[in-house]
């Protein structure tokens, strides 16, 4: 930041009045002043990736797309909206203030919806919201509505269908067999197709239906088929009688919520195996355990608490919102303790515990809970009802991230039982203060309104509450980047990745920081080291090769190294002091049994957590879902070929080529033909090397042959068309759900109208020289660790985390 930037600050500074500030230092990144007489070093300094990502999703543009405001500006302009809650001019300069430090220095960042969404009048600062959905056409339609209203605002949106009547009951004004809860589920998803959230991206969903609904057996199958209801996550609502049941294998009723007849009756372990069996294939559903949550509901006179946001984080009654803030836990330690004495981790727990900074962890969880307790009046409500119980209930959810760069700060590997407990330690710690605070807060502003009947009231926790809720553990993907820091409460994803370069430039490697240091610090660091790394090695592989001490290759494990069950465990360290719940990924390695899976149901469910997502590495690659057998345990099926013979392809053929926008970047689709038909389709997207242009160029040769050997090209649309993978876009109007149906609507037309006349899609001749430049340059890496998915936007590598989808690179984050 330069001199003018920091005289600037300081000026407005002592405007506010807060105190007496002097400037001690203006040199490099830090900005050192004095606040009544307290020395403060505020840290300004933001990694290139954090600024890219800034740029592109969060610093305001004018008309033309330039950007025309810094970081500093993007947080000046929060803090000032933010504190605009505040009663006072004295009051609102004070928290100005204050919110500004925590956030310039990414101590404490709201949640990515205040950051990413402008401050215009209609903007919407709450992240996701539950509605409910009972058993009649006008309230699944009015909810429809309603979730297309907060959609469009970017708003994701949880349901739980379990109030609809199976498809086995009977209406009695027709005489005809219900819909059922899975039609009306399949027709909210096709409504999201049409919708286009904030800044463009595709909105992640949840549902759930209980585990006692005669649906349940084919509702754990929807995500088998990785294009149904694309935009939703899935879990099964768990009773404590269900999980009895399984204990003791006992038989387990499927009752109609309408009639409450007894559709079927089954033995609970084979439920819970089917269970287990689909999430091995698919990554859901997931388990949402009704009871437990239940046990959280603080305002249980407004509503059950029987449905969740879309990463699981926050079970909420009906039309209540989330309004979620996270501190960066390893900015809350004085320097970097590994880094400075190699020593450290011979040290007791005990010992380690007093280098955490807990007066400035006290602080800055007294400036989120106040932070987004103010959200909640400044915030907009397109819905009436979601503005009326959010008011009532004014629930908030601090969390934190960084854990992973806390522990290796304090030289404790994850998989330790010390990470345990002092994560819980953290969290206790977090949790008291901020009930206290809210205390306070309820003293000096009001409670919240349900107040009376909640049961911090009823049962004599507090004299006041300004929040019904107060913590969580919410995904923090792209927040995390801005804050430098690993995401969450998860592992270290991989110690390396090569981020791509979304304007064409040279990829770039890069490596945990805080390993790089070490191994630097430590003597055995080389840009061999470094390299390999970034190709996903673990330190367990090579550390003979590179002398690498046993210590750091412990710290420094990563989420493929760490058992399930110590996933499962530090989920449910979190859990016991969370008011809310805790979105984790239960990552398991890609050999993992179905067994393993049902152990960590269980085992989550025996510690007291709400839910659980699990990942097995590679099941939601589609690549890697071919075959799948449902009778088969190791997901292998036998799949038989046929020999066909294929006509030639002549020398010289016609055609032309056709650019279509898909999610994935341009497409490019070259139709040539000879005197017979269609001989052959050319298919370009992305680089070259590119898993998208790999799967592209496949799909490309694969129709070649098919439509030479006699297939029909109106066989390949039918295959094709309508395939979903991921958020859809607009192409002069049309849908295009993914790249294979871009392709089909391309071929489709093209037969339809003629070569000469294909409408909707552009003639792009003259690019595909450019397309054919760009593909002869070598963009081919090797795989980095796991089976990797790649991001839409830079078509970078994804990861699984939080149960979110996140691209290191640019930032792009999903639900589910």
């Amino acid at each position: 930041m330069g001199i003018y930037k920091k005289v600037h600050l300081i000026m407005k500074a002592v405007n506010s009045k807060i105190g007496k500030f002097i400037l001690k230092e203006t040199m490099g990144s830090n900005l050192v002043i004095t606040i009544n007489d307290r020395t403060e070093k505020l840290e300004y300094k933001l990694t290139e990736n954090a600024l890219q990502v800034l740029e592109k999703r969060a610093l305001l543009k004018d008309k033309e797309g330039n950007i025309v405001e810094n970081p500093e500006q993007l947080w000046r302009r929060i803090a000032k909206y933010v504190a605009k809650a505040e009663k006072t001019n004295e009051l609102r300069e004070k928290w100005e203030e204050l919110f500004f430090k925590a956030l310039h220095t990414t101590e404490f960042q709201s949640g990515g919806a205040l950051i990413f969404a402008g401050l215009g009048e209609h903007a919407v600062f709450s992240k996701c919201l539950v509605l409910p959905v009972k058993d009649s056409i006008d309230s699944i339609f009015d909810t429809l509505n309603m979730n297309i209203e907060m959609l469009k605002r970017g708003v994701g949106t949880g349901f739980n269908f379990s109030d609809i009547r199976s498809s086995y009951s009977k209406v009695s004004t027709t005489g005809e067999y219900a819909s059922g809860p899975i039609s009306f589920l399949e027709l909210y998803n096709k409504a999201q197709d049409t919708v286009v959230g904030r800044g463009g991206r595709g909105l992640g969903s949840m549902a759930i239906l209980n585990v006692d609904h005669p649906n349940i057996e084919k509702f754990i199958h929807l995500k088998n088929d990785l294009n149904a209801i694309h935009h939703y996550n899935i879990s099964a609502g768990i009773s404590d009688r269900f999980m009895s049941a399984v204990r003791n294998d006992k038989d387990w009723d499927l009752i109609d919520p309408h009639d409450k007849v007894t559709y079927k009756t089954i033995r609970a372990k084979e439920l819970f195996k089917s269970i287990s069996e689909h999430a091995w294939k698919s990554g859901d559903p997931g388990l949402f355990f009704l009871d437990t949550a239940e046990k959280g509901n603080t305002t249980p006179t407004l509503g059950k608490m029987d449905g969740t946001n879309p990463c699981g984080e926050q079970p909420l009654i009906p039309y209540e919102t989330c309004n979620l803030g996270n501190i960066d836990i390893s900015k809350m330690i004085r320097g970097n303790p590994y880094l400075e004495d190699e020593k450290l981790v011979d040290l007791a727990l005990e010992e380690k515990l007093n280098l955490v900074n807990w007066k400035k962890l006290a602080r800055v969880t007294k400036i989120g809970i106040r932070f987004l307790d103010n959200i909640i009046d400044v915030n907009n409500y397109p819905v009436r009802e979601v503005g009326v119980v959010t008011r009532k209930t004014r629930n908030v959810g601090l969390g934190i991230m960084g854990l992973a760069d806390f522990l290796v700060k304090l030289a404790i590997s994850y998989d330790s039982k010390d990470a345990i407990q002092i994560s819980e330690e953290v969290m206790e710690f977090i949790q008291k203060e901020a009930h206290k605070y809210s205390e306070k807060l309820g003293k000096e502003k009001g409670s919240f309104p349900a107040f009376k009947k909640s049961t911090w009231k009823t049962k004599g926790k507090r004299k006041y509450m300004r929040n019904t809720r107060t913590t969580t553990i919410a995904p923090t993907g792209t927040v995390s980047i801005i804050a430098d820091c690993n995401p969450g409460i998860e592992p270290i994803f991989a110690l390396g990745y090569t981020r791509k370069n979304s304007l064409g430039g040279a990829d770039q490697v890069v490596v945990e920081h805080l390993f790089i240091e070490i191994a630097k610090k430590r003597g055995f660091y080389s840009d061999e080291l470094e390299n390999e790394i970034a190709k996903g090695k673990h330190l367990s592989e090579i550390k003979e090769k590179y002398s690498i001490p046993e210590d750091v290759v412990s710290i420094f494990k990563t989420t493929h190294e760490i058992d399930s069950k110590q996933h499962v465990r530090m989920q449910a360290a979190f859990q016991k002091h969370v008011d809310s719940a805790v979105s984790k990924t239960i990552n398991l390695p890609n050999t993992a049994s179905v067994r393993d899976i049902e152990e960590a149901y269980m085992l989550a469910y025996e510690l007291g957590c709400k839910g659980i997502t699990v990942f097995r590495d590679g099941s939601k690659d589609p690549a890697l879902q071919v075959g799948l057998s449902k009778n088969n345990d190791d997901g292998k099926e036998e799949i038989q070929l046929v020999n066909v013979q294929s006509r030639n392809r002549e020398d010289v053929v016609e055609g032309k080529t056709f650019k279509v926008r898909t999610e994935q970047g341009s497409l490019f689709v070259t139709i040539n033909e000879d005197d017979k038909g269609i001989v052959e389709i050319f298919l370009n997207v992305g680089k070259s090397g590119s898993y998208t242009a790999g799967y592209t160029e496949a799909i490309g040769r694969l129709l070649s042959v098919a439509l030479r050997s006699g297939i029909s090209a109106k066989s390949v649309v039918d295959q094709l068309k309508g395939i979903r993978v991921s958020t859809p876009t607009i192409n002069k109007g049309m849908i295009i759900y993914s790249v294979p149906d871009a392709i089909a609507k391309v071929l489709e037309n093209y037969l339809t109208n003629g070569k000469d006349q294909v409408v909707m899609f552009d003639n792009q001749k003259e690019n595909l020289g450019k397309v054919e430049d760009e593909n002869k340059k070598d963009y081919t890496k090797e795989n980095t660790a796991g089976d990797l998915l790649e991001c839409p936007d830079c078509h970078g590598d994804l990861i699984y985390a939080e149960g979110c989808v996140l691209c290191k690179s640019c930032g792009y984050s999903k639900c589910g």
